[in-house]
């Protein structure tokens, strides 16, 4: 797996976020949530369409079988505030936060969702050039040796 810059405490955020919200439309059923983390060759179609340009890029990608969103309101997803949820069970903060997150990172964030048919959060950051976690790894049991 290629390495990404990222702080882990706002990446943790983000996946926090985005499974909070699966978790919320599935609560009235048995659900399945994914994560998936993949490396994505440089000059993939994915990556070019969304103009992320030359470079290798990982995708992490969240997937719920859930009740989908609404062609209507999709676009709105990520703007502030926007909510779908009841009075006291949401602020609508959590996705602009999200998308927030991943566009200070130089990355990119897509949904694919249909109502009954679940929804798909792909989100890709830049890797690393010639930095991969097993290279990482041990230059970090290297520093902290005993």
């Amino acid at each position: 797996m290629k390495a990404v810059n990222a702080n882990p405490t706002q990446i943790y955020q983000l996946v926090m976020n985005l499974c909070t919200n699966s978790a919320h439309v599935m609560e009235k059923q048995k659900g399945v949530i994914r994560v998936n983390l993949e490396n994505v060759a440089s000059g993939a179609v994915e990556t070019t369409a969304m103009g992320l340009g030359q470079g290798a890029h990982v995708r992490l990608s969240i997937t719920d079988n859930g009740c989908g969103i609404d062609a209507a309101i999709i676009d709105k997803i990520f703007d502030p505030y926007f909510t779908t949820k009841t009075q006291g069970k949401g602020t609508g903060i959590g996705l602009a936060q999200a998308h927030s997150i991943v566009k200070s990172h130089h990355g990119e964030i897509t949904v694919k969702s249909a109502p009954g048919a679940g929804t798909r959060v792909d989100i890709f950051f830049p890797a690393m050039k010639s930095v991969t976690i097993k290279k990482m790894t041990r230059a970090i049991r290297t520093v902290f040796k005993d």
